[in-house]
């Protein structure tokens, strides 16, 4: 669901922006989002220990290898440009990984973890498919790319909520470091904050429409969160909503004609 959410976001770029969707890139976005997520899901849970991976996990890291390479053959035909984002992006990832700062990694460092993940998925999803496109990446792109920014940190907070229970005290997670409240209450603040930068955009009144549903939607799955949630309710309910947000678009549209 992850890469799926991820690929919808990066067509809601297209159909936002008005320009032709490019479907090599949004297979990238869904094959590189798959690779990025496994290899996250390894370095910090299965460490990639190969000999004392159990069969299950095995799978996944050959799915993983498999996503990976599907990912580099869709960058094939990528521009220059592009190529500096992605491995902007890709440098942000390794970074949240892997302990090569003096043993640590950016998802170590308290409060950090949950900005950086919305970084990223802005930069895959809002960025990179308009330097690609070589739009410029005017003060509008970047209205959006914040909203995307702050959609994203909305939407993590489901999980923060349904880990804090498990998740180390070292990793200063939101809920585990201003509690749980507020953390729904800073769920508001966000997307009142993306609401105004919305009001400012100058895209189309039905863009706008729809996604300040979908912001409304987004803080409202926040705050019915618990730590004792139903098991799909965060892995399938809230990491669609940015499927979700694209079926609406894709149906208003169809009916505009």
């Amino acid at each position: 669901m992850v890469a799926l959410s991820a690929t919808s976001l990066a067509a809601i770029t297209y159909l936002e922006q008005q320009i032709e969707i490019d479907s090599n890139m949004l297979l990238w976005v869904f094959f590189g989002t798959l690779a990025a997520y496994n290899f996250i899901k390894f370095a910090t849970v299965a460490g990639w220990r190969h000999k004392s991976l159990p069969p299950q996990l095995r799978w996944i890291q050959l799915g993983s290898f498999l996503a990976t390479a599907l990912a580099l053959w869709y960058t094939y035909e990528l521009h220059s440009d592009t190529w500096i984002w992605i491995c902007l992006m890709g440098a942000l990832i390794a970074l949240y990984a892997l302990p090569i700062m003096a043993g640590s990694t950016l998802r170590s460092l308290p409060g950090i973890k949950i900005f950086v993940v919305a970084a990223v998925w802005a930069g895959v999803t809002a960025i990179i498919p308009l330097v690609q496109a070589s739009e410029p990446l005017d003060l509008q792109v970047w209205n959006m790319a914040s909203r995307r920014m702050l959609m994203i940190l909305i939407l993590i907070l489901p999980f923060e909520i349904r880990d804090a229970r498990i998740d180390e005290p070292g990793l200063k997670t939101l809920p585990n470091w201003i509690g749980i409240n507020r953390s729904k209450k800073l769920a508001l603040l966000l997307g009142g904050l993306l609401l105004l930068l919305l009001m400012v955009d100058d895209s189309a009144a039905h863009h706008k429409v729809i996604e300040g549903v979908i912001a409304v939607l987004a803080v409202f799955a926040v705050w019915r969160s618990e730590i004792d949630q139903p098991v799909y309710y965060s892995s399938f309910w809230v990491e669609g909503i940015p499927v979700l947000w694209l079926g609406i678009l894709l149906a208003v549209l169809g009916l505009a004609g």
